[in-house]
């Protein structure tokens, strides 16, 4: 996806309704054509497996807070499109515009939705929840979440890894400022702009598989898939792609 004039298209180019970019935090950019199909798939995957996951309601009682562009200010850039994404079934607040995070909007607009007792959905980058956590240490009396609310992070640690901390500190750090009930609340999610799918984690933290995805671990050396319980770079067969090939072996 990166090789330079590579192409990975698989219809014609008329079908194309978004060539998705990943963020270059590398140094090179993928870009990946998606149709239509490819792109419903993406955001049917979406909205079915996260109401089952994190139990939510069909109603879309939740009101989201994304700490991050919205979709349409996202453009090609893929991880914002897909954290816009996330929210697809309930009222969304974005905190980001211009290239600008405004953390004093997020934080009152969480502040203020805890104290309206309404259910929130607060998804970001793990640095930049960290950033509103280290905001919240400033605030005396700050409210504790809803035991439905749920705070999720998406996209790693990106050119931040100097930061980057252990999921057992982070996920501690988090529910200490958040004044969460309970540490099922805390939840990540894994995507890139490659893949077509996007694996959340359930209440015990375990990252659950759709089933047109096949997921391996490999040998770093051999390329060899390694059995069940052995780490290894995680190679992705994704079923719901019709515009590229999505068979993908990562560099995570």
């Amino acid at each position: 996806f990166k090789a330079k004039d590579l192409s990975v298209c698989t219809v014609h180019n008329d079908d194309i309704i978004k060539l998705c970019t990943s963020s270059g935090t590398q140094g090179s950019l993928s870009i990946v054509p998606r149709d239509e199909i490819t792109l419903m798939n993406f955001l049917s995957s979406i909205t079915s497996l996260f109401p089952s996951l994190l139990g939510l309601d069909r109603t879309g009682n939740h009101r989201a807070v994304i700490l991050g562009p919205s979709a349409d200010e996202a453009g090609d850039i893929w991880f914002s499109y897909a954290m816009a994404c996330l929210t697809l079934q309930v009222t969304a607040e974005y905190c980001e515009k211009n290239s600008f995070f405004d953390i004093d909007y997020a934080v009152e607009t969480i502040r203020s939705a805890i104290n309206n007792n309404e259910d929130l959905i607060i998804v970001g980058p793990p640095f930049r929840i960290l950033e509103v956590c280290q905001k919240i240490k400033s605030i005396k009396n700050w409210p504790s979440i809803s035991m439905k609310s749920y705070i999720i992070s998406a996209g790693g640690w990106k050119n931040r890894q100097r930061e980057a901390i252990d999921k057992e500190a982070y996920r501690a750090k988090v529910a200490a400022s958040f004044a969460t009930p309970q540490p099922s609340q805390i939840r990540d999610c894994y995507n890139m702009v490659e893949l077509n799918s996007v694996l959340l984690e359930c209440e015990h933290h375990k990252k659950h598989i759709p089933p047109w995805l096949e997921v391996q671990a490999r040998d770093p050396s051999s390329n060899s898939v390694l059995p069940d319980g052995k780490n290894g770079i995680l190679a992705f067969f994704d079923a719901s792609s019709v515009s590229y090939p999505c068979f993908i072996l990562s560099e995570d």
